[in-house]
């Protein structure tokens, strides 16, 4: 049973990377004449890719609870791994609006394009509570 609230918090934010980068359409590409598809992470590989990193080592990190130097390390790479998948979004963006220019197709974005951000916010959420256990543990420690 999962006993602390952090461990609770990247289990769901595991779990939201990881269905995000499988299975939810990130945009949707227009052209004028009808014709739509959808962006997943893997129609855009680097997306994906990135997710999937992010979903394996915040699970991972969960049995890393008698580490916690080491865990808030992981935590801070998965962090940073977030925040450079919407540079990756933003420039796939950039890539698309650049390469069509006037010829009539559009990125719509989807709403599960906002979901790493739930991830972003969860991941920092269980950084505060590991750091936060790990100064009770060095104050007990101060004590004895």
């Amino acid at each position: 049973m999962i006993q602390r609230l952090q461990s609770l918090l990247m289990f769901c934010s595991a779990i939201i990377a990881g269905c995000v980068s499988f299975f939810c359409p990130l945009a949707r590409l227009t052209v004028t004449a009808g014709f739509t598809q959808d962006l997943t992470g893997w129609s855009y590989l680097p997306l994906g890719i990135v997710l999937a990193m992010v979903s394996v080592l915040t699970l991972g990190d969960i049995f890393l609870f008698r580490k916690r130097a080491l865990q808030m390390r992981v935590m801070t790479f998965t962090i940073i791994l977030l925040v450079a998948w919407y540079a990756l979004y933003g420039y796939a963006y950039w890539q698309l609006t650049k390469e069509t220019g006037d010829s009539g197709m559009f990125m719509n974005v989807c709403v599960p394009a906002a979901l790493p951000f739930c991830c972003l916010v969860l991941n920092y959420q269980s950084f505060r509570l590991i750091l936060k256990d790990e100064l009770l543990v060095r104050s007990l420690d101060r004590l004895r």
